[in-house]
């Protein structure tokens, strides 16, 4: 794969996410090509590193999801 189609998979796979966090992701993600290329790393051998990215979006909202828990628990505890 690569990393146009992988951030094309990784973007559709985060659609549901907030497109500011959303943006951010990609962002970020478009900093590891950026770097991989200064490094004269091929783009497929990236790919491979990074994953599948439909994972890797399942993550994100996991991450996002527990975040979200964590805020409702400490709004709970200051009332």
């Amino acid at each position: 794969m690569k990393k146009q189609e992988f951030m094309k998979k990784l973007s559709a796979h985060l659609k549901k996410m907030p497109k500011l966090d959303r943006d951010d992701i990609l962002a970020d993600f478009e900093e590891y090509f950026d770097a991989a290329q200064a490094e004269n790393e091929n783009e497929e051998t990236l790919c491979e590193r990074l994953g599948d990215p439909k994972k890797i979006a399942k993550e994100y909202y996991m991450q996002k999801y527990i975040e979200e828990a964590n805020m409702q628990k400490s709004f709970k505890s200051m009332s």
